[in-house]
């Protein structure tokens, strides 16, 4: 495609040029919003299953947050609320679209693979568990491929 946009631009179909860092925002940036088609940010490679981790063992970072909802003197029980972050990698996945801040991935009509997390409340099941929320975001610059897209670098590559 020839285009008269700098490599760290998009070209949009008017040949507006719009920084990368602007395609994929969810704000129409090009005057056709051509820079928020096909912005899934998650494309698994052909050895993609979505029911096996990336590897075994697989490496992983756990961030724990509490917060301290209720405390029952009488009954000596806490209630607390507990948001819970797992940080992994997968180099089955080729990440597109990414900014420098944690963004919700999306693919087309498939699943993402995530652990199975389970908890227990040591006075009774009442816990309550919202459906994984999985995010990411850049750490390093992309670099640009066929069809204007940005996605990153690959280890080992």
């Amino acid at each position: 495609m020839l285009t008269k946009c700098s490599p760290d631009h998009f070209t949009c179909r008017d040949n507006q040029c719009v920084p990368l860092e602007k395609v994929c925002n969810s704000e129409n940036d090009c005057t056709d919003g051509g820079d928020e088609i096909d912005c899934f940010t998650a494309h698994p490679l052909a050895t993609y299953i979505s029911t096996s981790p990336p590897q075994i063992p697989l490496p992983f970072q756990v961030d724990v947050n509490i917060r301290t909802a209720d405390v029952d003197l009488m009954n000596a029980a806490v209630r607390a609320n507990l948001r819970l972050r797992i940080s992994w990698e997968d180099a089955r996945m080729e990440m597109r679209h990414l900014q420098n801040v944690y963004k919700r991935l999306t693919m087309y009509n498939s699943t993402l693979w995530s652990p199975n997390v389970q908890t227990f409340n040591s006075l009774e099941f009442a816990t309550t568990a919202s459906h994984p929320v999985i995010m990411a975001k850049r750490l390093s610059p992309g670099k640009r491929v066929d069809g204007g897209e940005t996605v990153r670098e690959k280890k080992g590559a």
